[in-house]
């Protein structure tokens, strides 16, 4: 038994949102559960909430006749008044995030927690807990979002209909621009390649570029980092002589300078490197690092990128740089910078995924003069052409593998350039972080 209101002092009806008037009766046949609680008339209307209404007495009919809806069909404000204790105070409030929803309630001593949404379990809660915050709710625009919300405590359930409202997060600010190629770049420019087409041609007039042997060119166009054309270079082509790779001639040879600076994109797979490595520049004979010149290496590394080795040599002595990385299938930028009067050397790679890697300052104790190496530079190649033989001191006739303890590889170039000073790390940057070819500074 219930009634619908109570009175007011005076023992009449006013409707008036007061205690006394909010105050009914619930008298049951039944032994209650402790939702029924505290008996003793409240004072105040914060204290009244806390108290069983008349929305919990269809709950306990129904449950009484075992008929209380499941949890996924549970739309009942209020919760049963016998059997299993109900939660109780169940509320929703929007999150101070605005993208997420806070349920809050009074848990009873004992019956874990379930709490769903429109009729799914979103969470399973130990006994005892009185609140959750749904911050999955799938809200991807502004608005008022209504939702069903059940908490069962063991096997009574108890629902509120409850609303969030949702503020889309502002987007992320835009990234900053990228910083501008430095002007200075054209300064002390010797010789550069933009590639684009085949052959390659120096911008400059001052060198020339090409296969090591007219039947063995590996050389291919491939995409660049800048939306044009590379030049990439397979040493799978190879000539019975043992010729594969290109090479770069020179009219004024850059390492015969007191400062020079080598600097270009580079791509590979990392696959296919072995511990005798893999050229990638070198003016030198690179079956030994001790050899007279300058190489760029290539070694294994982890599965998704591998090892940059410097090396300078002059028959006796050798300085090598051999902490740098570069990750596979990426397009980074490789430069080395040679002060001879101040006897330093810096070695920098800048890459997409491992970020600027960096030796500076390291000090040049070869024997200067040794520095030009043979006179040439290799690509994907040594300063011999005949790198990848002579790895296992074959002689000709050769054929593409025959020396498998270094394989051959296939390597991309992109905006190669050669300076008759030593660019600064700043300059380098510029180079990187501007994602723009030399070519914008120089046509």
């Amino acid at each position: 038994m219930t009634s619908s209101h109570g009175l007011n002092a005076a023992g009449g009806t006013d409707g008036l949102p007061l205690p006394l008037e909010s105050t009914s009766f619930i008298a049951l046949n039944q032994a209650p559960n402790a939702r029924l609680g505290n008996t003793t008339a409240p004072s105040t209307m914060a204290a009244l909430y806390t108290r069983a209404s008349i929305a919990d007495v269809t709950p306990t009919l129904l449950a009484y006749q075992s008929a209380l809806p499941g949890a996924a069909i549970y739309a009942l404000d209020g919760g049963q008044l016998i059997g299993a204790t109900p939660v109780s105070q169940l509320i929703g409030t929007t999150g101070s995030d605005n993208a997420s929803l806070v349920l809050t309630w009074a848990a009873p001593a004992s019956g874990a927690i379930s709490v769903l949404r429109n009729g799914t379990v979103i969470a399973s809660l130990p006994a005892g807990t009185a609140t959750y915050t749904d911050s999955q709710l799938g809200l991807t625009a502004t608005g008022v979002y209504p939702f069903n919300y059940t908490v069962v405590a063991g096997s009574a359930p108890l629902a509120t209909i409850t609303q969030v409202v949702y503020v889309q997060p502002p987007p992320p600010p835009p990234p900053p621009p990228p910083p501008p190629l430095a002007t200075t770049l054209t300064t002390g420019l010797s010789s550069y390649y933009p590639f684009g087409a085949l052959p390659p041609v120096d911008r400059l007039n001052a060198s020339t570029m090409g296969p090591w042997a007219a039947d063995a060119d590996g050389g291919s166009l491939f995409a660049d980092p800048f939306g044009g054309k590379g030049l990439q270079i397979d040493t799978h082509t190879v000539d019975t002589n043992g010729f594969d790779g290109y090479k770069l001639t020179q009219t004024n040879d850059v390492t015969t300078h007191a400062q020079f600076t080598i600097g270009f994109w580079f791509y590979t797979s990392c696959a296919n490197l072995t511990g005798n490595g893999t050229p990638i520049f070198s003016n030198k004979n690179y079956y030994s690092g001790g050899n007279a010149g300058i190489a760029i290496g290539l070694f294994p590394g982890s599965s998704a990128s591998c090892n940059i080795r410097f090396n300078l040599g002059d028959g006796s002595t050798r300085n090598d740089i051999n902490s740098l990385n570069v990750s596979a299938n990426k397009w980074t930028y490789l430069a080395l910078t040679i002060d001879t009067a101040a006897k330093k050397i810096n070695a920098y790679v800048f890459d997409p995924v491992l970020g600027e890697q960096k030796v500076l300052a390291q000090t040049l104790s070869v024997n200067i003069a040794k520095l030009p190496g043979l006179g040439v530079f290799g690509l994907n190649e040594d300063g011999t052409g005949h790198y990848y033989m002579n790895a296992c001191n074959d002689t000709p006739p050769y054929t593409v593998g025959k020396c498998a303890a270094t394989p051959p590889d296939v390597q991309a170039f992109s905006d190669l350039a050669l300076w008759t000073r030593v660019v600064t790390e700043t300059e380098l940057q510029s180079v990187f972080g501007s994602g723009q070819p030399l070519s914008t500074l120089t046509h």
